[in-house]
């Protein structure tokens, strides 16, 4: 008994696999979103907008970090550069497929800085919120740990779902 020759991907399961991966790829192509593509939009913009908050009302930043006491008054304009600078460099990072990896990572230990630092600030009753986000949102302390829990929850979600995948490195847009 001989089967029928048929079809090339009927008898070879690699080059049937390879045409499956190409129809997969066909559909996220027509899609115009997908959740990944969603969830690195929604780290790029939280990350984005805070810094041009910091930017643009950086005086206000350097009080909420010498109200803190967490970091003496002598260094509190530089660390209140470093890390504008980290979170603009982060959001910005978002945007070029070949950073996206070490976005997401960047993004996953600035929640958990900003995250333990919003505990401390809630637990020492810091007179005002500290947060980079300004007028826009005037958070709370407990709004602030909220938002770096999302942060660090999107953000592992993404290394666990896509971390040794080519999509974080940016050869599938």
């Amino acid at each position: 008994m001989h089967k029928s020759r048929g079809n090339v991907s009927e008898r070879n399961p690699i080059v049937l696999k390879i045409e499956k991966q190409k129809v997969a790829k066909t559909h996220r192509e027509r899609i115009w979103w997908n959740p990944y593509a969603l969830s690195l939009f929604l780290l790029a913009c939280v990350f984005l907008m805070a810094s041009v908050e910091m930017l643009l009302r950086f005086g206000e930043f350097e009080q909420v970090l010498t109200l803190s006491d967490i970091i003496p008054n002598v260094v509190v304009s530089t660390v209140g550069i470093v890390i504008t600078v980290l979170v603009t460099i982060t959001g910005l990072c978002f945007l070029f497929p070949v950073l996206r990896e070490r976005a997401v990572r960047m993004a996953q230990m600035e929640g958990c800085l900003f995250f333990s630092y919003a505990i401390w600030e809630w637990v020492n009753a810091v007179p005002r919120p500290a947060n980079g986000f300004g007028a826009i949102f005037n958070l709370f302390p407990w709004q602030t740990i909220l938002i770096n829990l999302f942060v660090i929850s999107l953000s592992m979600l993404l290394i666990l779902r896509y971390g040794n995948q080519s999509s974080m490195k940016g050869e599938m847009k």
